[in-house]
């Protein structure tokens, strides 16, 4: 997944993170974009992400990796709570993700996310997804 810096304006807002070994793609992996959400997608927050999907991985492991990546994996309550979806560009109806889809074998247009349906704990609330751009840095 690649983005242009042509398509930033003067009021963009950028999250840069570096990009580790594990996070690095192999043939047939993929980014997605990712963003956290309560109730519904139009009620964003955190800090949007670009994750790593393995070619072949079932969810029910690729939801392990998500829920440690957001730090949610040792509070297995709040965990179990979090929800799942395929959110289409446009915030049309989302679609859950269940534990025995394969990601790497689902249509993802450059803006559809992983929308992570959690309860705020604290963080800045962002309303508007497309706010800020993740940006990958490889070494």
């Amino acid at each position: 997944m690649s983005d242009s810096i042509s398509n930033l304006t003067e009021v963009s807002m950028l999250y840069i993170e570096e990009v580790v070994a594990e996070d690095k793609l192999a043939k047939g992996d993929a980014y997605v974009h990712v963003f956290h959400f309560n109730q519904t997608p139009a009620r964003g927050h955190g800090i949007p992400f670009k994750f790593p999907l393995r070619k072949g991985e079932s969810f029910a492991v690729t939801k392990e990796r998500l829920l440690s990546r957001i730090n949610l994996a040792q509070d297995r309550e709040a965990a179990k709570k979090a929800k799942f979806f395929i959110v289409p560009s446009g915030f049309s109806k989302p679609v859950e993700i269940v534990d025995s889809d394969v990601l790497t074998e689902k249509s993802f247009g450059p803006y559809d996310y992983i929308g992570i349906d959690h309860a705020i704990r604290g963080e800045r609330v962002v309303r508007d997804v497309n706010a800020g751009v993740g940006i990958k840095i490889t070494g």
